[in-house]
């Protein structure tokens, strides 16, 4: 059984996010762990600099509720109607990112899931960290916005790194109960010429996770080719290596995966060392 976290601001319910684990806990039972973060915690939950003890200088913000005790019980009774075993660690009542990374050494993975998180705390428009932080979480981060629907279409960024090939590992090793759905392997690149890198391996260790399995090689020289091929895919579910490092190629570096981020509000599965 997978132990899952699931974090929740102060002032909003991430119902996407429950409706996805909702669908997957059908599929195969799992712990779902509610880690709860006050309001005046979520300005620097996301900044690096809070987690090496650097000081942050923030502007102001006005005094809000904290509807904390309001988001715990809605969980307990979502949990408790869905039949989902769960357990909720309401002492991390000022949880920071330093709390959260040493959570996340115990979890199997990480569920971030509204649009607060998107627009304002994993946006690197706001000057936080996002990608710094994905770096230091322990397990992988599933980032599943409002509004996106269970996966009908499991697309796997494939670039021939080990970031790449380290993400659809773990990911197939984390869903099984996902193998059935329509998965597509995509190498993107602007060279007509230019081989898919290792790819009877790729294809070899991919097959063996993903039962519907299709390789699919895109000829193209901006981000918004792919942005339009992902968005004509259904209900599409994105997995990638970890970003903000290099050797990636053109269309799957890290300002790559930010726009899918903040742009088509498709799921995105992260996964590093």
């Amino acid at each position: 059984m997978k132990k899952i976290l699931i974090a929740f601001e102060n002032n909003h319910f991430p119902e996407g996010a429950f409706e996805w684990l909702k669908n997957l806990h059908r599929k195969e039972p799992f712990l779902l762990v509610g880690v709860f973060l006050p309001q005046n915690q979520q300005s620097g939950l996301w900044s690096y600099t809070d987690a090496i003890g650097l000081p942050l200088v923030a502007e102001p913000r006005p005094v809000v509720i904290d509807h904390t005790d309001e988001q715990i019980r809605r969980f307990e009774e979502r949990c408790l109607l869905y039949g989902i075993n769960y357990k909720v660690h309401a002492e991390f009542y000022d949880f920071t990112l330093k709390e959260l990374i040493r959570e996340s050494m115990f979890a199997d993975l990480l569920v971030l899931g509204s649009e607060n998180f998107y627009n304002e705390n994993l946006s690197l428009k706001s000057g936080l960290h996002l990608h710094d932080a994905l770096h230091d979480v322990k397990c992988p981060v599933l980032l599943v916005p409002d509004g996106s629907a269970f996966p009908e279409n499991i697309i796997l960024a494939y670039d021939g790194s080990e970031d790449a090939i380290r993400a659809i590992r773990q990911f197939g090793l984390l869903f099984p109960e996902l193998a059935t759905v329509a998965t597509h392997l995509v190498y993107a690149d602007e060279h007509r010429d230019k081989e898919i890198p290792y790819q009877n391996l790729i294809e070899e260790m991919a097959v063996r996770h993903f039962k519907q399995l299709t390789i699919t090689r895109l000829l193209m020289d901006t981000h918004g080719e792919f942005d339009q091929w992902l968005k004509a895919q259904q209900s599409p579910l994105l997995v990638c290596g970890a970003f903000g490092r290099s050797g990636v190629s053109l269309l799957f570096k890290r300002s790559f995966v930010k726009e899918i981020i903040d742009g088509n509000q498709v799921p995105v599965f992260i996964a590093h060392h």
